[in-house]
């Protein structure tokens, strides 16, 4: 059964629209497909297929985290370690990582 989008976490929402607000959308999804077997690339490929970026993201734990190897991309563990800590800050406020 499709989730419609108000069934994902709020968590999963927030990272979509970090991502979006931060213009990494696309080099987020392409550091995903880059890293992932062959196997699980056609269900990756399918969530882009049908415009489901959410289901994607939620697949990964709603983490930037979670989602790839930072030091095989080409922005870099830095880049991506400090794009995790600031959404790490803008979700959980009250945390400090």
């Amino acid at each position: 059964m499709k989730k419609n989008s108000s069934e994902y976490s709020i968590k999963t929402k927030l990272l979509y629209k970090f991502l979006k607000r931060k213009r990494l959308l696309n080099k987020y999804v392409d550091n995903v497909i880059k890293q992932h077997s062959p196997k699980y690339n056609k269900k990756i490929k399918a969530y882009i297929d049908n415009k489901n970026l959410l289901q994607l993201i939620e697949g990964f734990a709603s983490s930037i985290d979670f989602s790839f190897c930072w030091h095989e991309t080409p922005e870099g563990h830095d880049f991506w370690e400090d794009m995790n800590d600031e959404f790490e800050i803008e979700y959980y406020p009250n945390n400090s990582i």
